[in-house]
């Protein structure tokens, strides 16, 4: 089989199904070096040891220039170890992170929400720290499946066009909404008007913040100039009370939004037994 095949696009690694894990990546990597047409790889793994963490930094900074697209699935905070190197990529404008990240919303897990809330908060500094001087220049497609903290340091290192974002995360406190729109819009003077395309989904954790409090940070969206926009949210608290966004506020969230197409806005109550009940849903 000719590998070299100009058809040949794309490569999938899944590390945590190789045996002898360390000295099958390297062997595979160097080869990927000579494969110039490679311009997308996805990299499936349970946990980065420190030889495979320097593996890819070897193939990644040096003959790997070509790449456009790179996806990673990794155990929570794993990634932060090979952005720096992935910033540098001259051509990449495509960029997924999808960790095992996730703050489980009930009280009985407090000890590991408080642990996991931390973790997060360690791994965004480092990321911050990293990447201070921004980054990821070309960068136009963000999909992020992590921490709040992590997601919204990251999203304001980068740097590039960002024309089309999607998170997936879950909030311990109402500020973590906060800061992660900020990232989003980007700065006052400044917003990411280059952002046509947003989808955000989350949850939060047991009664940390009820609906109506997240409507006026959601509002913050508005200096953008969105084509779509796609929103889910579920709240586990223990009220039966229905919060909705008000005609009003739909209104004003869009009103900078002259070239929209698609807006979807659902939002759902989780209780004590996680039975879900739909609370609101606006489609326009």
């Amino acid at each position: 089989m000719n590998l070299k095949k100009p058809e040949l696009t794309s490569v999938t690694i899944d590390i945590s199904s190789m045996k002898e894990m360390d000295a099958s990546l390297l062997g595979f990597l160097v080869i990927l070096v000579v494969w110039k047409q490679i311009t997308e790889m996805k990299v499936i793994t349970q946990q980065l040891s420190d030889e495979a963490r320097r593996a890819f930094w070897t193939v990644l900074n040096n003959g790997m220039e070509q790449l456009k697209s790179f996806s990673l699935c990794c155990a929570f905070g794993d990634s932060r170890f090979l952005l720096p190197v992935l910033s540098n990529l001259p051509h990449l404008n495509d960029l997924a992170i999808q960790d095992n990240w996730k703050l489980f919303p009930d009280p009985i897990h407090g000890d590991m929400v408080k642990t996991l809330w931390m973790a997060d908060y360690v791994y965004a500094a480092e990321i911050g720290m990293e990447l201070d001087s921004g980054a990821f220049h070309q960068l136009t497609d963000l999909n992020l499946i992590s921490g709040a903290r992590f997601c919204a340091t990251l999203l304001h290192a980068v740097q590039g066009p960002l024309s089309r974002l999607t998170i997936s995360t879950t909030f311990a406190f109402l500020d973590e909404f906060r800061t992660l729109v900020v990232s989003i819009v980007g700065s006052e003077d400044q917003p990411r008007r280059e952002l046509k395309h947003v989808s955000l989904g989350f949850q939060n954790c047991w009664n940390c913040f009820v609906v109506d409090t997240c409507w006026a940070v959601l509002l913050r969206l508005h200096p953008l100039d969105l084509h779509s926009f796609d929103l889910e949210g579920r709240f586990y608290d223990d009220t039966t009370q229905d919060y909705r966004i008000t005609e009003k506020g739909v209104a004003y969230l869009t009103s900078e939004w002259h070239n929209l197409r698609h807006l979807r806005m659902e939002t759902f109550h989780m209780d004590a037994l996680k039975t879900v009940r739909p609370m609101q849903k606006i489609i326009l």
